[in-house]
């Protein structure tokens, strides 16, 4: 499905901003999203071994390093003509001021913001000359972030862009506007993992699941975040032999007309402080999600009563079918691959479910069989402990 003409409308969500909302029931599994980058950058760090136009990780024999800047490189002869033509991902202008730009100094992180400005200001540039790169920036400007207030980075970084920028590409740019763009990328730049099957094992290997890279986009940017999400991205960045850059969204259940879709900000498996931290420190909001009500009510009846049984009760009694729920909804969409992290996915029209980060895939009735056996080992040690006890 293309993200041209998708079942879902924009709508205004109060104190949220705006959302996307299913325009008619949708199954287990139905691609909701799947839409093209308006920017795709690889992390500095990974600038020698993961290709500048598709982020697949190049083997070291294959690698083509740019020799103009020695900043970007390519896995392929396709890529880098790819990458090189008007507009593209290691456009002249790109190329051009990753060779200009004072580099030294700045940390991996900063490199990396600097990387996103240089592709940011190129994509105006561009604008200014093709009808598409006009639509991509005015997407790309609309998109949430009005400014990183009280940041020296602000200053340092505009102050490296100014004399490339206006030298290479005869235009200016101000204070405000790389504040804005850095903070557009602080609240919507989707980071691209390596895949799991990766392992570092020299100086320009990486690690499985380092960040490798990051991408803007338009439509997914307007998913909101919740704790308990009802879609799940699956991306095919490391398909062999394609090349699909598309930030892909699919269905976990059955989604009623008018549903916002949601997903989650980082892995289920966060716990409720350092979800809460992440969401307050990046986003700058706190969440109020059902399931941040249940496991904040838990932590306040374990701290307020001690341990205390009557509050425990009192607590179970009241979300009792809540937190079944949510102990359920995690057995089933979560992962159980040690350290994956993952979501399983339901694939459209099938009973089989599969992770979106390892290769673990299930059934239904592999899932209900899961249960019956935990609940079996679970009698069990009930009735041991109750032997003790006698």
């Amino acid at each position: 499905m293309s993200s041209s003409n998708p079942p879902l409308a924009v709508r205004q969500c109060g104190d949220r901003g705006r959302g996307l909302f299913t325009t008619r029931n949708i199954k287990p599994g139905e691609t909701l999203i799947c839409e093209p980058p308006l920017l795709l950058i690889v992390t500095d760090e990974c600038k020698l071994n993961t290709c500048c136009n598709c982020l697949k990780i190049s083997e070291s024999d294959t690698i083509r390093i740019c020799t103009s800047c020695k900043r970007a490189c390519f896995c392929s002869d396709h890529c880098e003509a790819e990458a090189r033509r008007p507009f593209g991902h290691h456009e002249e202008f790109i190329c051009m001021l990753f060779a200009n730009i004072k580099w030294s100094g700045l940390n991996d992180e900063a490199q990396d913001t600097l990387r996103y400005l240089i592709h940011a200001l190129a994509l105006r540039h561009g604008a200014n000359h093709n009808p598409v790169q006009q639509e991509k920036f005015t997407s790309l400007v609309s998109l949430a972030g009005e400014g990183l207030e009280g940041s020296s980075l602000v200053m340092e970084l505009h102050e490296r862009l100014c004399q490339s920028v206006e030298n290479l590409l005869r235009s200016k740019t101000s204070v405000a506007e790389v504040s804005a763009l850095m903070h557009k990328e602080l609240v919507n730049a989707y980071g691209i993992m390596a895949p799991s099957s990766v392992r570092g094992e020299t100086e320009t290997d990486m690690a499985a699941g380092e960040t490798r890279g990051i991408g803007m986009y338009a439509m997914s940017s307007l998913i909101n975040h919740e704790c308990i999400p009802n879609v799940a991205r699956c991306e095919d960045f490391d398909k062999p032999g394609e090349i699909n850059t598309s930030m892909i969204f699919k269905t976990l259940h059955d989604l009623p007309e008018g549903t916002e879709i949601l997903q989650s900000y980082f892995p289920m498996t966060w716990g409720l402080e350092e979800r809460q931290k992440q969401l307050r420190t990046v986003y700058g909001f706190e969440c109020c999600c059902q399931r941040c009500k249940i496991e904040g009510e838990e932590k306040d009846a374990v701290e307020i009563d001690g341990g205390d049984d009557a509050g425990e009760e009192e607590m179970e009694e009241n979300d009792e079918m809540d937190s079944t729920y949510l102990n359920l909804f995690f057995l089933k969409y979560i992962c159980p691959q040690g350290g994956c992290e993952g979501t399983l996915v339901p694939q459209l029209g099938t009973s089989i479910s599969c992770c979106n980060k390892c290769d673990f895939s299930r059934t239904e009735e592999d899932f209900l069989l899961s249960l019956e056996e935990d609940a079996s080992d679970m009698d069990g040690e009930e009735d041991e402990e109750m032997e003790a006890d006698d």
